[in-house]
């Protein structure tokens, strides 16, 4: 049987944003439903019960189908740079909220500026190689270029996690080439994690996973800079296009 959420008080918004993830996740575009679902969320007494992580769901379920209703992400903005929320978004979170915001080229500023601050009070040490490679291209694509200490911080840890060798992860190639991109468009070259990425691209399990695209965004990273390893890795990229 169906339900009719404009009918009913039951709905939390740890409710409402799981009904939306799962539709968003199925790729089920229901805009009757996602419209009724953001109009129940909009609401004071259910706005209240979002909990960060309610917050990405919403704003992460909304873009990955495309669909933009302006007071719900003014909303969910707002619950962002709430204090009591804003200590408590994950890494994850942070990078889904900003990644929803990018899909549609909406600027908060009052809200990045404040969700990067929390970035660096939690410290991108707990960022994995996917939240950095989301956040990054999330500044990117929103020209939101952090401050210098900030990139820095970001540059630091992907530069670790590249290091480590986290091959092993799914998407470790594409997150890579995503994170050198988005950092050469804000004009930030870390000699670290491009010595670590030149490094990396010699490991021949690397080269066999690297898709044509990975290939010509580190190409075009290092093209773009006038680092000393910009020669060894444009020459292996140079090879691979040529494969």
């Amino acid at each position: 049987a169906s339900v009719d959420i404009r009918d009913t008080q039951a709905y939390h918004g740890r409710d409402i944003a799981n009904l939306a993830w799962a539709y968003s996740t199925l790729d089920h575009r229901n805009s009757a439903l996602m419209r009724a679902l953001a109009d129940r969320a909009c609401q004071p007494k259910t706005l209240v019960t979002f909990s960060s992580q309610g917050v990405a769901n919403m704003v992460w379920a909304y873009a990955n189908l495309g669909l933009l209703f302006p007071p719900l992400f003014g909303a969910m903005a707002t619950l962002s740079a709430w204090p009591p929320l804003l200590g408590t978004f994950s890494p994850q979170g942070v990078a889904n909220v900003f990644w929803g915001f990018a899909k549609f080229r909406t600027v908060e500023p009052r809200v990045f500026d404040a969700l990067l601050t929390h970035c660096t009070r939690i410290g991108f040490e707990h960022f994995s190689l996917t939240d950095l490679a989301i956040l990054s291209w999330a500044l990117a694509e929103l020209q939101w270029y952090p401050s210098k200490e900030v990139g820095q911080a970001m540059a630091a840890r992907a530069t670790d996690l590249v290091r480590t060798r986290a091959s092993a992860q799914p998407g470790y190639e594409k997150n890579m080439s995503i994170i050198m991109s988005a950092f050469a468009r804000w004009g930030l070259y870390h000699s670290p994690l491009m010595d670590a990425v030149a490094a990396a691209l010699l490991e021949p399990d690397v080269i066999a996973r690297l898709t044509g695209q990975e290939v010509s965004l580190l190409a075009w990273t290092y093209a773009t800079s006038d680092m000393a390893q910009s020669h060894m890795a444009l020459a292996l990229l140079r090879a691979l296009l040529a494969q």
